[in-house]
């Protein structure tokens, strides 16, 4: 099971200063493919993963800075994943960015040890692939609470009712006309991106980015902040007369990338709000 974030904690993903593999998926647009029907399909899909470690929010309200190499396979694909129906005044590029934990180094080193130009890393490193925050047990759409929300009476007499029928609907033509994510199924959380500004500095582009959604896997996430949490595991009892026992288990840590192929845990510490020992 897994939570979805709400907007006003998003940033507090990446508190933690994680090491993210970068998802992206995109429509070739080099080459006409005739499908049935007679229509036209331009190209088809491409997907890529990279790492990427060079994130920081820069508010409350979701937004993100990231820095990427120009020259990466990945650039070019989100300058491909562009759609108009949901922004239409201006062009976005969206990606999803995963969280991997402990046990996963050699994954996330292998990924950033060759490009998406040549190899399929998914197929190549057998990484699988979902929806972001398909951990869920149901659809991001029926796990909206099925109320009304009541306005005050009108003159009439009569009160108005906001369906939440009407707002799934509009949210299913909104993913509908969206270009496709990818995320990865090991990792402990999802966080789609909106790429809203790109600026080229010294061969990298400096991308200012909004996240439009996040989830987290429930054992990360305490309701405010992001970190493996404690849990009580009872041990089995092996015969009748055997006493159980609560032992302490604590989910992989997130991982900080130090650089040169080293890697540094991160797990939740002192409480500052906590009285002193």
């Amino acid at each position: 099971m897994a939570t979805k974030v709400p907007k006003h904690l998003f940033a507090r993903l990446l508190y933690p200063n994680p090491v993210c593999l970068l998802t992206v998926e995109s429509h070739q647009n080099s080459t006409e493919t005739n499908i049935p029907g007679g229509e036209t399909q331009i190209g088809g899909l491409q997907r890529n993963v990279m790492t990427i470690s060079w994130l920081t929010p820069l508010d409350n309200e979701g937004h993100i800075i990231c820095s990427m190499k120009q020259s990466r396979f990945t650039s070019q694909l989100l300058a491909r994943t562009t759609y108009f129906e949901v922004y239409p005044q201006s062009q976005f590029f969206e990606k999803v960015l995963n969280v991997p934990v402990t046990g996963m180094e050699q994954l996330i080193f292998s990924i950033g040890s060759c490009s998406g130009s040549s190899t399929d890393k998914f197929t190549e490193f057998g990484i699988e692939t979902c929806t972001p925050g398909e951990w869920i047990s149901t659809s991001h759409d029926e796990s909206i609470p099925t109320v009304s929300v009541v306005t005050e009476s009108t003159s009439s007499g009569t009160s108005d009712a906001l369906s939440v029928t009407k707002k799934k609907k509009k949210k299913k033509k909104e993913q509908a006309n969206r270009p496709p994510v990818i995320a990865i199924s090991s990792c402990v959380a999802h966080i789609v991106c909106v790429v809203e500004e790109k600026m080229p500095r010294y061969g990298h582009n400096v991308m200012i980015c909004r996240i439009e959604e996040a989830f987290v896997k429930n054992e990360y996430w305490d309701g405010r902040n992001f970190g493996p949490k404690e849990s009580i595991m009872i041990a089995q009892t092996v015969t009748a007369d055997t006493n159980n026992e609560g032992i302490t288990n604590t989910p992989p840590a997130l991982l900080s990338f130090l650089g040169s192929g080293r890697f540094a845990t991160v797990e939740p510490g002192i409480n500052a709000l906590d009285p002193p020992l």
